[in-house]
């Protein structure tokens, strides 16, 4: 969530109880808040959903959140930009087919009967498709399961954002064991909003999980304008020998150069210009260096992520064993 700058991460199936979620508080409460809905029945054993607020990017302190499905559905509202607000929807729905008419019918009765406000943003794992075209081999999902998931969909006013974005392309979130793939991760979200969302990622995560990570950025026209931050260290070069040898030979030079102002301080040569002149140096060092270095890794990153979608929309990608394989191997 540092790295990638994630204002708030939708986890479904988190197994956390109450006392993860008191450890996670007490190591990295500073920077993560984390709002979680267990499975009563069986807390760390099946099911759960959960919030994880970046409190470094993130508004923390007005939020509200209404628990609709405990451990299924979770329902986030959250301001922005002074007193504009917007709500997430949390879902991860169950794995049965078979239970698929009742929860989707449980999940939109609030909106049916209470009038609460209509999600900007529904999202999560779904465990279902609604057109064969998310799955590979191509295969309908039970029509009661489906048909329940179109009735909660209209009823919430969202459409499915990324495949409205992408037309007829193909990629997967989930990959079985028996080289078949689906698209059973997404985000759902108002018609208003599909001008305002861009940076589409759907890719493998940090954490070993068997779903891949999908994510947006939601920049409405009025939202004011962010910079890029301030330039870090890139960690990948902190145990590079090369780069550390450099720098340690400047640092030697800085000890030097600092004892002989030490006694002849003037305007330009004084422990504190050194020091800054230094930092600059080695800045300047790093990026030079992470551009030579990491450049064949980028290259051979985004060659794999282009073999592997020319793979997945290759026509024959349905019925060749042989195509499905590779890319698992891509993968």
């Amino acid at each position: 969530m540092r790295e990638q700058r994630i204002g708030i991460l939708a986890l479904q199936e988190t197994h956390l109880s109450e006392e993860y979620v008191h450890d996670i508080h007490k190591l990295y409460g500073r920077r993560l808040f984390v709002i979680n809905s267990a499975d009563p029945q069986r807390p760390t054993a099946s099911a759960g959903v959960a919030f994880i607020l970046n409190r470094e990017i993130t508004n923390t302190a007005d939020i509200e959140v209404v628990e609709l499905i405990p451990g299924r559905a979770l329902l986030l509202f959250s301001t922005w930009h002074k007193s504009k607000k917007f709500s997430i929807l949390n879902v991860y729905a169950p794995n049965d087919y078979t239970k698929h008419p009742e929860f989707w019918r449980e999940l939109s009765s609030p909106w049916a009967n209470n009038h609460l406000p209509k999600p900007d943003f529904m999202l999560g794992d779904f465990n279902l498709v609604e057109d064969p075209i998310d799955r590979s081999p191509p295969h309908t999902d039970p029509i009661p399961a489906t048909d329940a998931l179109r009735d909660a969909r209209l009823t919430l006013d969202v459409v499915d954002a990324w495949r409205t974005d992408n037309g007829n392309d193909r990629t997967y979130t989930y990959m079985s064991a028996r080289s078949h793939f689906s698209r059973i991760d997404r985000i759902y979200a108002r018609r208003s909003h599909l001008t305002t969302i861009r940076d589409w990622q759907i890719c493998q995560s940090i954490v070993p999980t068997d779903h891949k990570l999908t994510s947006i950025r939601f920049a409405p026209t009025d939202a004011p304008q962010i910079g890029s931050g301030r330039w870090t260290w890139p960690l990948g070069l902190l145990n590079d020998n090369t780069l550390l040898g450099q720098v340690e030979a400047l640092g030697i030079c800085l000890i030097q150069a600092m004892r002989s102002a030490k006694d002849t301080r003037t305007a330009t040569a004084n422990p504190q210009r050194l020091w800054e002149e230094f930092k600059q140096a080695i800045t300047n060092i790093a990026k030079k260096y992470a551009k030579t270095s990491m450049a064949k890794l980028t290259h051979r990153l985004r060659a794999l992520q282009a073999e592997l979608k020319q793979t997945q929309n290759d026509p024959s990608f349905d019925d060749s064993v042989d195509l499905r394989k590779h890319a698992m191997l891509l993968e």
